[in-house]
């Protein structure tokens, strides 16, 4: 893996899962709560709309000094963020959600309608080690989330319906999987805590055995985009890690 060296005062990392950072400095982590989806609209100049889904639900990130400015800066861009002491339970939920649907959206080519009709146990298995892992990597924050998670995790997985996880979307276009932000992350939580994730590793060795017969054995599994904001004039720069 090739790293760029950024220099900014405050970075903020937007991506599926957690990941643990490459660098020095502070970070702000962002969940992006609602989806997306780009849907045809012969009205539309382009033919396409961008559908956004739980529009009222912030982006979210920690109730730091660097948070509240990231958020007072995208608000004022027009981006519905707010800054949430609770941010760690709320970055776990999204991650559960994620960790649940977005690989197995890929290798069983469905959404997440498909995911809960037909492949529920599946999930099931992989919610359970998501929450042997994570209720000992991250007992604040885990102890923070609502006592029915299981529910709240696949209520909002219903919510969804006919979406496509964004995962699924980028592998289909052939674009580099965030797979080591994800399940790969609990996966190495899992090794370092001697927790067995037999599901979890099921799922990683399907993806991968997906993205080699689409790239070849040197695939990507995982990428990384930053941004840095300076509030001094505001200066934007960018870097994509790559595996």
């Amino acid at each position: 893996m090739a790293l760029v060296q950024i220099r900014s005062r405050i970075t903020v990392a937007v991506h599926n899962g957690i990941v643990e950072y490459p660098f020095e400095g502070p970070v702000v982590h962002i969940v992006c709560t609602q989806s997306f989806d780009f849907e045809t609209d012969a009205s539309d100049r382009c033919g396409i709309r961008i559908a956004v889904r739980n529009e009222e639900k912030p982006w979210s990130m920690g109730d730091t000094v660097e948070g509240r400015e990231i958020a007072k800066f995208l608000c004022s861009a027009g981006v519905y963020a707010a800054a949430s002491p609770n941010f760690e339970a709320l970055l776990l939920k999204k991650y559960v959600v994620n960790g649940v649907a977005n690989l197995l959206s890929v290798v069983t080519d469905t959404n997440c309608q498909g995911l809960i009709a037909g492949h529920w146990q599946r999930m099931q298995h992989l919610y359970d080690e998501f929450v042997a892992v994570l209720s000992v990597q991250f007992p604040v924050g885990f102890a923070a989330l609502p006592e029915d998670l299981h529910r709240v995790v696949f209520d909002c997985l219903a919510s969804y319906s006919m979406h496509y996880p964004s995962t699924k979307r980028d592998f289909d276009l052939g674009r580099a999987l965030e797979l080591g932000s994800l399940n790969g992350y609990l996966q190495a939580c899992a090794r370092r805590l001697g927790i067995p994730t037999p599901h979890n590793d099921r799922l990683i060795a399907d993806v991968k055995k997906m993205l080699g017969k689409r790239d070849g054995p040197q695939s990507a599994t995982w990428s990384l985009s930053l941004v840095g904001l300076d509030s001094l004039g505001i200066r934007e720069g960018a870097l994509a890690a790559t595996a």
